[in-house]
């Protein structure tokens, strides 16, 4: 589920701007970017982040934002390293050295920023900055999660409406199998030679055959059970709503193989496309 959250924190020395995106993921992957003086405390900011953010796959910026009061060094060493390789490459392609000088800073390296050392308890400010924007980001989330739980209740509704437009449907079946046994017996010429009690129970074994009412049955409870997880407080429900999905495609499959009639079979392809559309946005679900 994807995501967005900001902060900012105000430091002695510095102004810091932490900015977070997230896209779904099965585990937590959190990527953090730091600015060069932060570094040192990486274990700390990114133990901020992960307490609040359970899952996902988050791209965890922290941006010094006061240019004014950042202060810059020259690594006279690597500059020195570059300077000779620059005069190389002028020479062997003939090109001005000056025209090279625009990107020499940008050289990684060349600069950084001065030393600047945090007390304690500024980190411990600028873990609580992590975990506002932490908080923003699943704020945002739950804004998307209200419209993807919306988005499974209708086709659970769906499901459910498309088992009550096949009820109608069932009973024809009787006299639908019953014009075809005949119909076969007509063709192989045997209609006077069968006893009418004999083919009663041969029809009522083949219709015992093709009953849904259990799997009907089932596939509500499992409905119901789907509705019943998806708006319960649990923090964590994704993997459950996986597994009943899995539960309500064995009875949608069994229901398709069993109909032995056109239109239900045209319910059952409906039901299958809703139980789709349920099972990729369950992974969406935390």
């Amino acid at each position: 589920m994807t995501g967005y959250g900001r902060a900012e924190c105000q430091l002695d020395q510095a102004s810091y701007l932490i900015e977070m995106k997230a896209v779904n993921s099965r585990n937590l992957d959190l990527k953090l970017r730091l600015a060069p003086e932060l570094m040192p405390f990486e274990l700390q900011l990114r133990k901020a982040v992960s307490s609040i953010v359970i899952r996902g796959k988050v791209d965890c910026t922290i941006t010094r934002i006061d240019a004014s009061t950042q202060a810059a060094s020259l690594n006279i060493e690597q500059a020195e390293a570059y300077i000779v390789q620059l005069k190389q490459l002028a020479e062997k392609t003939g090109v001005e050295l000056s025209s090279l000088l625009p990107s020499y800073l940008q050289l990684p390296g060349i600069l950084g920023s001065a030393d600047v050392k945090y007390s304690d308890e500024e980190i411990k400010q600028l873990e609580i900055a992590c975990q506002e924007a932490a908080q923003n980001l699943m704020a945002s989330r739950l804004h998307e999660g209200d419209s993807i739980a919306a988005d499974l209740q209708s086709s659970i509704e769906a499901i459910n409406t498309r088992m009550a437009d096949i009820e109608p449907l069932e009973s024809r079946r009787i006299a639908l199998v019953r014009e075809r046994l005949n119909k076969k017996l007509i063709e192989l010429k045997l209609g006077d030679q069968i006893d009418q009690n004999r083919f009663e129970q041969e029809l009522v074994f083949s219709l015992d055959k093709l009953d849904i009412n259990e799997e009907k049955v089932r596939l509500r409870q499992h409905c119901a059970f789907f509705v019943e997880v998806l708006t319960s407080e649990a923090s964590a429900k994704g993997k459950r709503l996986n597994f009943i999905s899995q539960e309500m495609g064995r009875e949608i499959n069994t229901l398709g193989s069993k109909a032995n009639d056109s239109e239900i079979q045209r319910h059952v392809v409906d039901m299958k496309t809703q139980l789709e559309q349920i099972k990729e946005q369950v992974l969406n679900v935390l």
